[in-house]
C-alpha cells in the first residue's frame, strides 16, 4: 500500500477444484477515494443447496513494507525476509 504496508495471506489451495475469478486471482481489493479499502477474499467455487453453506479460512497479516518507487519495482529479496520473518513468529 501507498502508506508502507504491506497486505500478506496464508491459506490452503485445492488444486482439484475451479475457482471463480477469471483473472486467477484469490482476493480482489478496491479503493474508493484513498478513503477506503476494502479486500473480498475468493474461495474455491461452491455447489450449495438452499439452507447449506461453506466457509474457507485465511490468515492475514499486515507488515511494514516500503511502496515502491517511481520505478515501480517490488523488493522481492525483501517480501521473502518479510514473509519468512512472520512465519518464524509462529
Amino acid at each position: 500500500m501507498r502508506n508502507d504496508l504491506m497486505f500478506l495471506k496464508r491459506y490452503p489451495t485445492y488444486p482439484d477444484r475451479a475457482y471463480g475469478e477469471m483473472a486467477a486471482l484469490t482476493i480482489s481489493i478496491w479503493y474508493k477515494d484513498d478513503v477506503v479499502c476494502e479486500l473480498e477474499p475468493i474461495g474455491p467455487k461452491e455447489n450449495i443447496a438452499p439452507g447449506e453453506s461453506v466457509s474457507f479460512t485465511e490468515d492475514w497479516w499486515l507488515a511494514p513494507f516500503r511502496f515502491p518507487g517511481d520505478d515501480k519495482m517490488i523488493d522481492l529479496d525483501g517480501v521473502k525476509k518479510t514473509v519468512d520473518g512472520l512465519q518464524n513468529e509462529k
